[in-house]
């Protein structure tokens, strides 16, 4: 409740004493809005003695490390480029509930060994929505030690929205994303070659609809021949002529079964 009661100018004001009071950072950023804002804030107060990292692997697309660089070259950040290989842990690979556990615990562990040759804090962009949902990541975040800035000054995703769009963001109305093992249903094995074919579709689909930053999109994969294409309320039912060129591209890619629905979190498990 005395998060909730805390004007956004008070929450801009204690997000920025924390990272006063933490001296040097480096953030996770992954192109999405909340860990945006929190290297735009961090930067501003710190100066050059807030870092990102960003993770490369075939789970985060291109677009978003196109992203990522972009949003901290306009920040004036110093951006650290490490690749990961969380994708190629059998464990992760399995694609049970636990997946972003494996994944985070490995991108946190590398991420860490930047943090501690700097001597900085760790943090990424978890905000108090966040805390709504389920999300086993945040296990290895705790056990890596990684601050939460953003969720310590109690700033929603609607105040990060708002802030961002202040510090003229580019991603700052993006929808939220998922990395691009999440298209595949819970339980169905998660492999490097699917996962390009999955991103290399649905940014051919995302032209097809012409869909803007702020639409959501996802093509799950629900098996060997199956796929199905999620969006917003607001763009379903895709219109047949639209409907009947994404089936064709999706059938270019390998897939025979081809549905589509509306889009709701949680559909990878169901």
């Amino acid at each position: 409740m005395m998060q909730e009661s805390r004007s956004l100018k008070q929450k801009e004001t204690l997000l920025k004493e924390l990272f006063s009071e933490m001296r040097s950072v480096v953030v996770a950023l992954s192109a999405g809005v909340d860990s945006s804002l929190t290297l735009a804030v961090a930067h501003d107060v710190l100066k050059e003695k807030a870092v990102a990292a960003v993770a490369i692997s075939p789970s985060l697309s291109q677009d978003n490390v196109k992203l990522a660089r972009r949003v901290a070259k306009l920040i004036g950040a110093e951006l650290i480029e490490i690749e990961t290989h969380e994708v190629e842990d059998p464990e992760y690979q399995k694609n049970n509930p636990l997946r972003c556990y494996f994944c985070k615990h490995i991108v946190y562990s590398e991420l860490k060994k930047i943090a501690e040759q700097k001597h900085a804090f760790l943090v990424d962009g978890f905000n108090t929505d966040d805390t709504a949902e389920t999300r086993p990541g945040m296990r290895a975040a705790k056990e890596e030690r990684v601050r939460h800035p953003l969720f310590e000054a109690g700033l929603t995703k609607k105040d990060v929205r708002s802030l961002a769009g202040k510090y003229g963001l580019p991603n700052w109305n993006k929808a939220a994303d998922a990395c691009l093992s999440s298209r595949f249903l819970t339980g169905i094995p998660v492999n490097p070659r699917l996962v390009k074919r999955i991103e290399g579709l649905e940014s051919v689909v995302r032209r097809i609809l012409q869909l803007g930053a702020e639409h959501t999109l996802r093509v799950r994969h629900l098996g060997d021949q199956e796929a199905r294409v999620e969006v917003n309320s607001e763009l379903f039912p895709i219109p047949v002529r639209l409907e009947k060129k994404v089936k064709n591209v999706v059938e270019s890619f390998g897939y025979r079964e081809i549905s589509f629905a509306v889009y709701r979190w949680g559909s990878a498990s169901g």
